[in-house]
């Protein structure tokens, strides 16, 4: 995409306005915005602009909100924000990456209005914690909760698909053997669910993703179940919810797909109303029509009180017997009518499809991923890590911004294409200071020691105080020695500023699981090498002597 696909004529965004904005976005550190700074005086900001599409210093998405200045919000903790996924009454939903990590998740941030809220923010803790008790391959997996400038936020598995409702909408109806397969998949899901005494109260297309739905085997779709415990936080609005008064209390769920008991009594819903609420999806998604249709939300309640729904076969006659028994057995409206627990209703899809020759996912094994350990549940109840939102560097591995442009603008300059720049004019820079060692290294290599020793399980002898002080004299530190560099290796200290700044507490440290600390450890010691590459590793002993009594966790 071109900055001017992204640009609307009248954007009153340009020249010193958008650099304004890029820093305030906080994607790119303040050495390098000066660098594009310095080319500006000699080249169009636009061109500038696309050269940070292209060589991937922006996406699209990121460029566009500083355009529209808007560029708040795209740092978020560790997390560099990709794109928005979806919105509603609860928040928006966006695409990101944990800049420490690489991994691409999705995150779910709580709007301002539920944020002010005591309560809300107290429930959505407790929904978390009962979150990240699940772990299955057919569950977006909950990877962490936090609380940063007064947003919360859930991060979650990414899943690279449709959600159900959006394929159906893209694709048409779906398949008998992809209809078995949806089936069978999302009941392994409702049945580790209920292991774990969770009942979801809010299944439907749109919270089921299909990752592979372009495949043409059904069998290697993967569902993934999405908004678990989240379905009671969801306020009037934006379609997802309705929250109506009614004698027994708040209903809790989508109109279209509650089942009759959560109508009269949320608290009365069990594994039973997610299997009406998943008969209610299949039926939309293999006819295309919703079982009950009404002038308002309280005729559609009404008629799932009261009304039959049109049989399956009303709307689409090939929708074969079996299949169409089975949905109709999820969406009886008596629970005790339906299939008792998803084991049954896995038995009696196994059973149509072999009759029919229908290949459906034969065992869970076959599904399953790696899913990250989740941390235990006590701590994202108990500690919403007080994170600074750190410094921003540019892709790993990429060259350095300058000699990037220097490289794109000889490339176009040797080629026969119309636009034609001026030989670019030398980045003056001062020659490199020599690196500190009297103030930023000791502290360097006291944290690091705290960060080695969780890193091979021990506690250390730092009081949280004691922390929280080295915290604070070894960031200024960092800042300090940035503010007084403009050399390449300046880059070095966003990427340590960048380490570093997260862990305002020893707490934030211990709370991470064995893959994170190790790999924390591991950056530690690249950096190290890196600044420091004259020091002797052994140095670190010297601070683990001081930190550390040796006691394991």
């Amino acid at each position: 995409m071109s900055v001017a696909d992204l640009r609307e004529p009248s954007d009153p965004v340009g020249g010193w306005m958008f650099f304004r904005h890029l820093k305030a976005s906080r994607l790119m550190s303040i050495a390098d915005i000066e660098i594009l700074e310095r080319q500006a005086q000699t080249e169009p900001v636009t061109r500038l602009q696309q050269f940070l599409l292209d060589e991937g210093y922006l996406n699209d998405y990121q460029l566009s909100r500083i355009l529209q200045g808007k560029p708040e919000g795209l740092i978020l903790g560790q997390y560099r924000i990709l794109g928005e996924l979806g919105r509603g009454g609860f928040g928006q939903v966006f695409k990101a990456r944990h800049e420490l990590m690489d991994r691409v998740v999705a995150i779910k941030v709580l709007s301002p209005d539920l944020c002010q809220d005591q309560g809300t923010r107290d429930l959505f803790v407790r929904e978390v914690v009962t979150t990240t008790r699940l772990s299955h391959p057919n569950i977006a997996a909950a990877y962490d909760a936090n609380e940063v400038e007064g947003k919360v936020f859930l991060v979650m598995e990414y899943v690279d698909g449709l959600s159900l409702e959006h394929y159906v909408k893209a694709h048409g109806l779906i398949s008998t053997p992809l209809a078995c397969s949806i089936l069978t998949q999302t009941a392994h899901a409702l049945q580790h669910a209920q292991d774990n005494g969770l009942v979801h109260r809010d299944l439907k297309p749109a919270n089921l993703m299909l990752a592979g739905a372009t495949e043409p085997d059904p069998t290697a779709v993967r569902v993934k179940v999405i908004d678990f415990g989240l379905a009671s936080l969801r306020l009037n609005g934006g379609g997802l919810v309705a929250t109506l008064p009614c004698d027994a209390g708040a209903i809790v769920g989508t109109p279209s797909f509650i089942p009759p008991e959560q109508i009269t009594d949320v608290h009365a819903a069990d594994t039973r109303s997610d299997l009406y609420s998943l008969g209610c999806t299949l039926y939309y998604a293999l006819t295309g029509h919703l079982p009950f249709e009404g002038q308002n939300t309280k005729m559609v309640l009404l008629k799932h009180l009261q009304h039959e729904f049109p049989t399956i076969q009303t709307h689409r006659p090939s929708i074969p017997d079996g299949l169409a028994a089975i949905i109709h057995g999820l969406m009886a409206k008596s629970p005790a009518d339906r299939y008792q627990t998803p084991a049954e209703l896995v038995a009696a899809v196994t059973a149509f499809a072999r009759a029919d020759s229908i290949r459906v996912p034969d065992l869970l094994n076959s599904h399953a991923v790696a899913v990250p350990a989740s941390r235990p549940a006590v701590n994202l109840l108990t500690h919403i890590w007080p994170a600074q939102p750190p410094a921003s560097t540019q892709p790993s591995g990429s060259p350095d911004l300058e000699t990037r442009i220097t490289q794109v603008k000889n490339i176009i300059a040797d080629s026969v294409a119309p636009i034609r720049l001026e030989p670019p004019k030398p980045i003056e820079c001062s020659q490199p200071a020599p690196l500190p060692t009297t103030d930023l290294l000791p502290l360097w290599e006291e944290w690091c020691g705290v960060v080695e020793g969780y890193s091979e399980g021990r506690t250390p002898a730092l009081t949280a105080a004691e922390y929280r002080s080295l915290y604070r004299e070894l960031t200024a530190a960092i800042r300090e020695v940035k503010e007084g560099r403009r050399d390449p290796r300046a880059r070095q200290f966003d990427r340590l500023e960048t380490l570093v700044e997260p862990w305002v507490t020893a707490e934030s440290l211990a709370d991470l699981d064995d893959r994170m600390i190790a790999g924390l450890w591991r950056n530690c010691t690249a950096l190290d090498e890196a600044l420091w590459p004259d020091e002797a590793p052994s140095g670190f002993a010297r601070w683990m002597a001081t930190l550390f009594g040796g006691v394991s966790r």
